[in-house]
């Protein structure tokens, strides 16, 4: 008779295991309630004290389909040279034989016009350009000192002596004050057009800058009046012995501490001149009170992206004298199309080249001087197949700042639809861009803000079924589009001056 099987019993491990998980899933399960209890004595408060538009401005921007903030981190532009190199990319080949080119066609030209003229250079700067050059130089030094003023308008406002009520409206009425004034000292002047679209250009990049500067300085300025409002209402509540809705108060203010102190700066610290200069300095739209930095400026990265840069804008330069100058001087005995064709090919290379210079050369030379890190200036533009995704990828930093303080406080603020939000956006970006053109042809048409628009109507188009998802036609389209319109506007603008 076989003995009966034993009962199997667990080992004294198995048993501290289950015990382990058990503890674990119990404390979890605590933590999960105390999360919950916290969260709603923390809605009950908020309901509590309706009067904090601040403390509502986030699930405001929730519910509106609102914007956050681009978070800033350490990354390399897409067409660096070391990047492309260390992910082992075939780009890496088509960069390095476009330098190679370049510096063959300006080799060539520079003969040419060494046999044409004696000369391997021919700038075409009289005296008038000299004159205006410095003249340029004492208006852009008025300007940027013009810029400081804000540090003090937020120092007053740190100190209290400005009604935290008014700050949107004296905010807005200070930048259209100093936008008129630097667009008067623009049009007052009749420089040539290649200063005054440089002076252009910088003058609604300071505004755009100094627009976030003064929003988030505002806003943080509201946190720290909130964070006040909320330890006396904690400290009322302790010295009365009513418990209610304290720990939801030290979250709050937990909440408000974070977001007002960082490792190496906080708020009002930050209001200072060398604090504003730096964030001048720095190829980035959007304030915070810190960015990622990197440790040291890298002497042969540097060098590299100048070499670059010259290059890049040399070739533009030559091509504009022999190729579009000729024939804009010409255009009265030529016909819109034959000159679109003539100037197609032309066109395509400072396609590629002027992007390149605005979105890597520069953004990145002065990322290295600030030694800030995130790079992240620009996405793969080129291989968009939509004009959604070229607007995403083709100069990121004043997408984030038409994204955050735009788009999205249009929705949070003034209660627009998403499609109205973003008709809105694209017509302040189109008049900013016919704002320049304006200051190099001295002429109001509206012909580059009407193409702009017309790519929101693209946009929308393609989001219908026939059309979504169709990379390869939606890469012709970009392309062709970008071949012809650009010659098409060339002739709009320089046309008429001529007649």
């Amino acid at each position: 008779m076989s003995p009966p099987a034993l009962a199997h019993r667990p080992s004294t491990e198995s048993l501290r295991r289950a015990a382990g998980r058990q503890h674990r899933a119990s404390s979890e399960s605590l933590r999960a309630d105390a999360a919950r209890l916290k969260r709603a004595s923390f809605e009950s408060l908020q309901s509590e004290a309706a009067h904090s538009d601040l403390l509502h401005a986030g699930a405001d921007a929730a519910h509106a389909g609102g914007v956050r903030p681009p978070v800033f981190r350490p990354r390399r532009s897409p067409l660096d040279v070391a990047t492309l190199e260390r992910a082992n990319s075939p780009l890496l080949g088509v960069v390095v034989g476009s330098w190679v080119c370049m510096a063959y066609y300006l080799a060539a030209a520079a003969h040419q016009c060494w046999r044409e003229t004696g000369s391997p250079i021919q700038l075409g700067l009289g005296p008038a350009f000299w004159a205006a050059a410095r003249e340029f130089v004492a208006v852009e030094a008025v300007t940027i000192v013009s810029l400081f003023l804000n540090v003090l308008l937020q120092k007053l406002l740190a100190w209290r002596l400005l009604p935290q009520s008014k700050m949107l409206a004296i905010q807005h009425a200070w930048q259209a004050a100093w936008f008129s004034m630097v667009m008067w000292a623009l049009f007052s002047r009749d420089w040539p057009w290649l200063i005054s679209g440089a002076f252009s250009m910088h003058a609604i990049v300071m505004l755009l800058k100094t627009h976030s500067y003064n929003a988030a300085n505002i806003e943080f300025s509201g946190k720290r009046a909130r964070m006040h409002e909320l330890r006396m209402l904690m400290m009322a509540r302790k010295r009365s012995d009513n418990k209610q809705g304290v720990e939801a108060l030290q979250y709050e203010i937990d909440e408000l501490q974070r977001e007002l102190v960082r490792a190496n700066a906080s708020y009002p610290g930050n209001i200072t001149a060398a604090n504003f200069a730096s964030y001048l300095l720095m190829p980035v739209f959007i304030y915070e009170l810190e960015y990622p930095r990197t440790k040291r400026i890298r002497p042969l990265y540097l060098l590299l992206k100048i070499f670059e840069l010259v290059l890049a804008a040399a070739t533009v330069s030559v091509v504009y004298q022999r190729e579009f100058r000729p024939r804009i001087l010409n255009i009265r005995n030529v016909k819109e199309a034959e000159f679109v064709l003539e100037l197609s090919l032309y066109t395509l290379l400072l396609h590629n080249l002027v992007p390149y210079i605005v979105y890597d050369c520069v953004p990145n030379i002065m990322a290295e001087l600030t030694c800030f890190a995130d790079r992240n200036f620009y996405g793969e533009w080129w291989s968009s197949s939509s004009y959604s995704e070229m607007a995403r990828n083709v100069n990121r930093p004043v997408h984030h700042f038409l994204r955050h303080h735009v788009y999205g406080e249009l929705m949070i603020k003034c209660g627009l639809s998403r499609a109205a939000a973003m008709a809105a956006t694209f017509a302040l970006s189109g008049a900013l861009h016919e704002l320049v053109v304006t200051s190099l042809s001295r002429r109001l048409r509206f012909h580059l803000m009407s193409a702009m628009m017309g790519q929101l109507v693209m946009i929308f188009a393609e989001q219908w079924p026939p059309f979504r998802g169709r990379r390869f036609a939606g890469l012709v389209m970009f392309w062709t589009a970008s071949a012809v319109g650009i010659p098409g506007l060339f002739w709009k603008y320089f046309s008429e001056p001529f007649e």
